[in-house]
């Protein structure tokens, strides 16, 4: 989604676990490390987009080592900080409903469907 905020996020490759993956995927997109073991999931997001269903989990990292970076700029253009009352306006519209919902201490969500 050129030109939207998102979190790192991606693909599970196989036999990796969904946290082993949000490790990964922090490393590979914003060059930090995380511990595993201090992940918090906060939040699991049920989602239909362009006819695939598909889950989405949220992690909490409070600490990792490494000063965070764009890591592929052939995908990402910006590195944004920003209070939970002051996202950007172009945030992925699921990734913000996840983060309004974290932000409200729900753990589940639904995106994109319909009755």
């Amino acid at each position: 989604m050129d030109g939207q905020f998102s979190l790192p996020a991606g693909t599970l490759e196989p036999h990796e676990t969904i946290r082993g993956a949000a490790v990964r995927e922090a490393r590979e997109e914003v060059g930090i490390e995380l511990d595993p073991a201090a992940l918090r999931h906060v939040h699991l997001l049920h989602g239909r987009t362009a006819g695939n269903d598909w889950t989405g989990h949220f992690f909490i990292a409070t600490h990792w080592t490494g000063e965070p970076r764009i890591c592929e700029p052939d995908k990402h253009g910006e590195l944004c900080w920003a209070p939970m009352s002051e996202l950007p306006d172009l945030v992925i519209p699921y990734v913000r409903q996840a983060l309004d919902a974290v932000a409200q201490g729900q753990t589940y969500s639904e995106y994109g469907w319909t009755d």
